[in-house]
């Protein structure tokens, strides 16, 4: 049981900690979706949820984050009061980079291909690959030109 943090903290019996654990898994493969339980007692429990990047590029707003944590707990504990804190999923500022971002800002810059390849020690055929869109870019290289291009 490790995919909701400080499931220990819950007083439930080892079936309904393992059925918990296992819907949360659900979510959480599927999903990206996390639970933290943060405070629990007899009349409370307060959650955190948080959903990080996925394969799907599909999010979920706070509003429904905290649904599904209240539904998801509330079905093993019906009768108290759950608090759920919410960390939806926000885009990196880096990935608006991308190969006509790159133009614009070079461009901008008065950069040349030469320049970014001094400055970096990548050769013009990678940067070229990169920066015409024949390559896709990894979150490292979006944010070199990012720091490299962006507004000062």
């Amino acid at each position: 049981m490790n995919t909701i943090k400080n499931i220990h903290y819950l007083d439930l019996s080892e079936n309904d900690l393992s059925n918990l654990d296992k819907s949360a898994g659900l979510y959480a493969s599927n999903s990206n979706i996390t639970f933290k339980i943060v405070k629990y007692n007899k009349s409370t429990l307060v959650v955190e949820v948080r959903q990080d990047k996925n394969a799907k590029d599909k999010y979920l707003e706070a509003k429904e984050l905290a649904k599904r944590a209240k539904d998801l707990f509330g079905h093993f504990y019906p009768d108290i009061d759950i608090k759920v804190g919410t960390k939806p999923y926000k885009p990196p500022v880096v990935d608006v980079v991308d190969p006509e971002w790159i133009e614009s800002n070079m461009s901008r810059k008065g950069m040349r291909l030469k320049d970014i390849r001094d400055i970096t020690g990548i050769s013009s055929p990678a940067l070229s690959r990169w920066i015409n869109g024949s390559d896709p870019m990894s979150q490292p290289v979006k944010s070199m030109f990012y720091f490299m291009l962006g507004e000062e």
